[in-house]
């Protein structure tokens, strides 16, 4: 069966704001599911770009998110894994593949910035010892080591 599954874009990169369904839905997977199990079964299908296990917030059960290049190499993932049985202790669940409402979002990539700023953007420091900073009445530095502020509390 061949059907082209459309979604509305809101980058309208296309020129007409729609672009097919790449990206599959899967559900019927265990809680325990790891995002490697995903990628391994999606893995030797031609067009598998990305993978992803997310747990929704109103059910303990996690669903995966699989992307394609294009919807026919979706469809053709879907049709070969639907109905499989994911878990062999389990063999009632099989798992239910099938094309997404929408394609997933890719992650944005960020300006091109110095890696120096990177560092110190994502090393914020220890956390603060609020106990020394009261005791002393001024703000230590939580690198230095304890014992270096005997000397400013005996003087």
């Amino acid at each position: 069966m061949s059907e082209l599954v459309l979604t509305e874009t809101d980058d309208h990169g296309d020129g007409n704001g729609v672009e097919a369904v790449r990206t599959l839905f899967v559900s019927g997977l265990p809680q325990d599911v790891k995002d490697r199990e995903l990628y391994v079964l999606f893995r030797p299908y031609d067009g598998y770009e990305s993978s992803q296990i997310r747990v929704p917030s109103r059910s303990p059960h996690p669903v995966g998110f699989a992307v394609f290049v294009d919807q026919a190499t979706a469809v053709v993932a879907r049709d070969g894994l639907n109905g499989t049985i994911f878990d062999p202790s389990n063999p009632s669940v099989k798992l239910r593949v099938e094309l997404a409402k929408t394609n997933s979002k890719p992650k944005r990539a960020r300006p091109e910035e110095d890696p120096a700023d990177r560092f110190d953007r994502k090393y914020r420091g220890p956390p603060a010892n609020t106990a020394v900073q009261r005791q002393l009445g001024e703000s230590v530095p939580m690198y230095m080591p304890a014992w270096a502020t005997l000397g400013r509390r005996w003087r």
